[in-house]
């Protein structure tokens, strides 16, 4: 909801759309904020988050939860940190 992560089709640029984290709050917390008007809105945690997420979930009042098998894995984290799209089923789209 609030980035997604783009890689071109030749490998040669890769990041965050948008790529700018107060455009990305912003992002996230309109489209939440609209999703929000027609019921509630629960934010699963799956482990690796930007910090700026949980202080904007709660700024929006959303509940959540932290899905404990991915929440404190830091094998995951860092898997993702190097590859932001891979998956921790390892089913992901594979590193070059």
């Amino acid at each position: 909801m609030y980035r997604t992560y783009y890689r071109s089709a030749d490998g040669r640029k890769s990041g965050f759309s948008p790529s700018d984290e107060d455009a990305q709050i912003r992002l996230g917390e309109t489209l939440l904020s609209i999703i929000g008007g027609f019921g509630q809105v629960v934010a699963e945690d799956l482990g690796a988050l930007p910090e700026f997420l949980r202080p904007s979930l709660a700024r929006l009042g959303l509940p959540g939860y932290r899905v404990l098998a991915l929440g404190e894995d830091r094998c995951v984290a860092r898997r993702q940190e190097r590859n932001p799209v891979a998956r921790p089923s390892g089913r992901g789209p594979r590193s070059r």
